[in-house]
Formats: C-alpha cells, sequence, structure tokens
C-alpha cells in the first residue's frame, strides 16, 4: 500500500518505483536469531523476501552468525519456530488484523 501510495504522490512511471518491506522484515529475523543464540544483532546476518505474513520467505538456509550458517547453531524445530515467529511478527500481524476486520465489515458483520 505504501508502495502505491508513493507512486501516485510523485507521479514517477510505476517501474521507478520499489517497495522493501522484506528490510524491516530480515531486520526482525536477526534480532529474533540473535535472542536465541545470545548475541548480537549486528553478528547477525539474514535476509528475508517476499511480502508479509504467509507468502514471506525468510532464507534460513542463508542465514549466519559471523559467517557460521545458523543451521550448525540450531537445530530445525528451532528454526521453524524463528521463522514462524518473523512471519507472525510485528506487521504482518498488523496487516492480517486489518484484513480480517475489514472482511468483517464488508460482510456486515459489525455494526457500529
Amino acid at each position: 500500500m505504501i508502495t502505491y501510495l508513493a507512486w501516485q504522490a510523485t507521479g514517477l512511471p510505476r517501474d521507478r518505483i520499489m517497495g522493501m518491506p522484506g528490510v524491516l522484515d530480515s531486520a526482525r529475523f536477526e534480532t529474533f536469531i540473535a535472542l536465541e543464540l545470545g548475541v548480537l544483532p549486528a553478528y547477525v546476518k539474514a535476509m528475508v523476501l517476499g511480502s508479509h505474513g504467509d507468502l514471506m520467505v525468510p532464507l534460513s538456509g542463508y542465514a549466519t552468525v559471523n559467517g557460521i550458517p545458523i543451521t550448525e547453531l540450531l537445530d530445525t524445530t528451532t528454526i521453524e519456530r524463528l521463522v514462524e515467529r518473523t512471519r507472525n511478527g510485528g506487521a504482518a500481524r498488523a496487516v492480517r488484523q486489518n484484513i480480517e476486520r475489514s472482511q468483517e465489515i464488508l460482510s456486515n458483520k459489525i455494526i457500529s
């Protein structure tokens, strides 16, 4: 939505506007990894692709701590938990809640 508003506000051609939601989500994933391992987030490198929520793809296979893959530092269950926490954290949850609320309003389930 912000990308669309930027496009409308600037009047630039649509191929000149780029959204970068993955930057915030990547920082969130790095922070969760750092908290799990008790290291500074500065030592963690991780990347998240895609939009918020279920389509988000945290690239755990490329995440590292001081160059060491997290797959060598954390078990699969823990990595999966951090991936889910990243998908469901922050903006993704807010977006999902707003969509659900909008759907309720549109289906006349909420009257106020």
